[in-house]
């Protein structure tokens, strides 16, 4: 089981034994008469304080991004229950991403002032509706059977915990609503200095495939003892302009 699975479940079950504890007096004060045994009813109240718990697992981070001189923090949240979902706000912008238990997203939500799209997998289409730039906007694009991968902060954690070097998924750009594939490949494993401390990270590497693939790379960082994303690296235009860094912060 990969590491930031057990995190995320010692987290589950440590809020249900403190959710737990704080029921007792109500399962201590149960009437039952003596011909209906209480463990059935103790049972079921467990169950469902254990449900409540698994659909409110929480991982919360925040991050900064840099270009240049200009900067701005954003928070990730990520909620666990039959799928994940991923939420990212900052900047004015605001990101949903559904993603079912092997990492694969499923459905994506992108607002911003004037624009509010939602884009749902169809089979082996990406259907795209909603508003774009204050202009309608409704779209279908047809893809193959790769992976639709929308949070790279999250969908890579299962990439990093298999035993691929390499792999393809479909992503939209946010800027333009384009439906491109890209290739991500592990590099070697990094040590970097974060927040004033030494962590171990995996390093991998993103571009783009067949012709257009020596055009643009980019690289992430994952922490390697639990897969949390902890930095990126890339250039967002033409020759020249600023890297762009994204940083854990917390």
């Amino acid at each position: 089981m990969p590491v930031y699975h057990l995190v995320s479940l010692k987290k589950i079950f440590n809020q249900f034994f403190k959710t737990f504890i704080q029921k007792r007096e109500m399962i201590t004060n149960i009437q039952v008469c003596r011909v209906c045994p209480c463990k059935p009813i103790v049972l079921v109240i467990i169950l469902t304080t254990m449900q409540i718990c698994l659909a409110h697992a929480v991982e919360y981070h925040m991050y900064t991004q840099k270009t240049g001189n200009e900067s701005f923090d954003f928070s990730w949240e990520l909620t666990e229950s039959d799928k994940t979902m991923v939420e990212v706000r900052g900047n004015g912008e605001f990101f949903q991403n559904i993603c079912d238990p092997f990492c694969r997203t499923v459905e994506w939500h992108y607002g911003m002032e004037g624009t509010e799209i939602r884009a749902v997998r169809d089979g082996d289409v990406i259907r795209i509706s909603g508003t774009f730039n204050s202009k309608p906007f409704i779209k279908a694009f047809k893809i193959d059977d790769t992976p639709w991968y929308q949070p790279l902060s999250y969908s890579l954690r299962c990439f990093l915990d298999s035993d691929e070097q390499e792999t393809l998924f479909w992503m939209i750009r946010p800027d333009t609503l384009d439906v491109i594939k890209f290739k991500i490949r592990k590099l070697q494993k990094d040590h970097l200095i974060l927040n004033g401390r030494s962590t171990h990270a995996i390093k991998m590497e993103l571009g783009l495939t067949s012709l257009l693939e020596g055009l643009w790379k980019a690289h992430y960082w994952f922490r390697e003892e639990d897969g949390l994303f902890i930095q990126y690296r890339g250039i967002h235009g033409a020759p020249g302009t600023p890297e762009t860094v994204i940083r854990l912060i917390e």
